[in-house]
């Protein structure tokens, strides 16, 4: 109930539900998400006395407000050239690649998957991406499950597993050297 991302789940299953469902009762259950979102916002109502707070909070504290994609995009690439060299490998390298790899992917799934599993990516790579500064891309990443099945198919091939592999531990190389330096890397 706390993460925006629930909110995606109910055009994912309405999708789903145009696929298989419309001729029956059985595609209320794709409402269900309402009911989480209903009670979320209720429970920010009776705390703070509007619906809608956690955006407020979201803009004053983490600087996350809803602008179009290409700013927050352009914004990460910018950090590769012009912030310092640590920014520039955290918000600039990787949150770039996860960018670059979520949209591949969801490309991807367009053409490979399922209609419901292509409008989640989708809808998740435009959440994240959608505002004017872009934080924690490879997090968020995550909850696009469909990249795994994306990810284990290209995985077949020899050379693709082996340049994914390197990558990852690469990164993780990184991660892990910058958190026992005191950074927080998400």
């Amino acid at each position: 109930m706390t993460r925006i991302n629930g909110w995606l789940l109910v055009p994912t299953l309405a999708t789903e539900v145009v696929q298989q469902f419309f001729s029956c009762w059985k595609w209320l259950w794709a409402l269900m998400p309402l009911s989480g979102l209903a009670v979320y916002l209720l429970i920010n109502y009776e705390t703070t006395g509007r619906a809608l707070a956690f955006l407020t909070i979201q803009r004053e504290h983490w600087s996350k407000a809803l602008d179009w994609p290409w700013k927050g995009i352009r914004g990460s690439f910018d950090q590769i050239r012009f912030g310092n060299p640590d920014e520039a490998a955290i918000r600039g390298v990787e949150e770039s690649l996860f960018i670059s790899l979520g949209f591949a992917c969801t490309l991807a799934a367009w053409f490979t998957m399922r209609a419901a599993y292509a409008t989640w990516m989708t809808l998740n790579w435009m959440l994240f991406t959608s505002v004017g500064f872009i934080l924690c891309v490879p997090r968020y990443t995550l909850v696009m499950f469909p990249i795994y099945i994306v990810l284990a198919r290209i995985g077949r091939h020899r050379i693709a597993a082996w340049i994914f592999t390197t990558w990852c531990l690469l990164s993780a190389g990184l991660f892990i050297a910058l958190f026992v330096r005191g950074w927080w890397v998400s």
